[in-house]
């Protein structure tokens, strides 16, 4: 059966069950990269392509122009769709031309026009690799499950059946774009069931790159980095945001300074001075001083007094000066160590010039108190003499005695008759303050 009579059947039972043909859409557009004009003025424009007509004749096909360094044509379907596959009929006509100017074409899709991308930006579906003197076929269907909104056939092939004619030429005569719309699915085109795009055959949901599940109601982690993740797993795709680590990026890491291994959570670099082990999270031994290695919880060094490879043992108690860490082996005075006793390395180690401080505070407390003690005695002393001189006066004279009363009752009335308790400079004689004490105080008991 002729290769027209199997399109023919083949359309006919798209009718009753079939992919959408996306391309005679009236939103799809098509262009061609030049275009080529024959010598009677006929004009092979790239809408020959779409115009539903599948024979591969020269009058049928697109043609692009010659002397070129690239030839393509490309459909633009005027908004994302979920494409099943790409069907090509190329120019073939039986004993006269075959199709071999279509060598090495290649099929992609992409989000962005032809003329504002590379081939490394868009998604490959086929790459023809067939060598002269053979030939592709003249039609072929690709495979091309993608969601994508432009479909690009493009060629650099510059056949050499075509000299002295230069440069790749693309005759196309037909492209089919089978397809549904985005969340639909199937021959039939049905909804997707439970989320917003699915896969065109089978209809599982297909997610984002930020959702994940079988409905893609789950949210990637936000400790993936760039909150990606695989649509069925949740696995982060590009790896977790520092200080976390795990498949999905939910564990955090402990205490790790530069972040730790995505997968085992083994930190990465040296960990704080005082903690040790694979996630950073055991405590060196309070003896190490510097800390102490990461892997085993060695200690670096040991503070004077304890030896070990953990610090955990107390050196000799003749050990004046500490003693070596791995021997155990007494160690001799440093020249800038002081008398202190070992185990107060600890207390005086940041201040080792303490003790001499010491001294100096105490000599000058002692002094201190020394000389208020002569000053309180200076103070007391006078009084104490004066009242012993009059108590010794006193005791000599009877009539003291007899007429202390009297004095005592008319001590205030010969206040004004004693000139010398004006005097500031000299008191002549004895005060009515100095009577009234001597009069108060039995200065014979003294």
């Amino acid at each position: 059966m002729r290769l027209q009579e199997w399109t023919y059947l083949a359309g006919v039972f798209c009718l009753v069950a079939c992919y959408d043909n996306l391309s005679r859409r009236r939103t799809t557009t098509v262009t061609q990269s030049t275009t080529f004009k024959s010598d009677t003025d006929f004009w092979y424009n790239a809408t020959l392509a779409i115009d539903g007509l599948t024979n591969t004749s020269d009058s049928y096909c697109s043609h692009t122009g010659t002397d070129q360094v690239i030839a393509w044509l490309q459909v633009d379907l005027g908004a994302y769709y979920s494409i099943h596959s790409v069907k090509l009929f190329y120019r073939n006509e039986e004993g006269i031309w075959r199709p071999y100017r279509f060598r090495q074409f290649i099929l992609d899709v992409s989000g962005v026009p032809v003329t504002e991308s590379i081939t490394l930006n868009r998604t490959r579906c086929f790459t023809d690799n067939t060598s002269a003197p053979e030939v592709p076929p003249d039609v072929i269907s690709i495979p091309c499950q993608h969601t994508a909104r432009y479909v690009i056939v493009e060629t650099t092939y510059d056949a050499p059946e075509d000299d002295p004619v230069k440069g790749p030429i693309l005759e196309i005569c037909e492209i089919e774009i089978n397809g549904c719309e985005i969340g639909k699915y199937g021959d039939d085109c049905i909804s997707c069931q439970g989320c917003q795009t699915c896969n065109i055959e089978s209809g599982k949901c297909v997610c984002n790159n930020t959702h994940y599940g079988p409905t893609c109601s789950n949210e990637c982690s936000d400790k993936c980095t760039m909150k990606s993740c695989s649509d069925e797993t949740g696995f982060c795709v590009f790896g977790c945001r520092s200080g976390y680590h795990g498949n999905r990026c939910n564990i955090a890491c402990y205490a790790c300074q530069s972040g730790c291994d995505r997968i085992t959570g083994e930190c990465i670099g040296d960990c704080p001075v005082g903690m040790y082990g694979f996630s950073c999270d055991r405590n060196c031994n309070n003896y190490c001083r510097n800390g102490c290695e990461k892997s085993s919880g060695l200690c670096n060094e040991c503070v004077s007094g304890k030896m070990g490879n953990f610090c955990n043992t107390t050196c000799g108690d003749d050990c004046g000066y500490g003693c070596d860490q791995t021997t155990g082996n007494c160690t001799e005075r440093p020249e800038w160590y002081d008398d202190r006793p070992p185990d107060t390395e600890l207390r005086y180690n940041s201040f080792p010039d303490s003790p001499f401080i010491l001294y100096i505070v105490v000599s000058f407390l002692f002094m201190s108190l020394t000389v208020n003690v002569f000053t309180v005695t200076w103070i007391v002393c006078p009084n104490r003499f004066k009242r012993r001189e009059k108590s010794n006066k006193g005791c000599g004279d009877s009539s003291i005695n007899s007429t202390s009363i009297i004095r005592q009752s008319t001590v205030y009335e010969t206040a004004d008759d004693n000139t010398g308790y004006h005097e500031l400079a000299y008191i002549s004689g004895s005060s009515h303050y100095d009577e009234f004490q001597g009069d108060y105080l039995d200065p014979c008991s003294m």
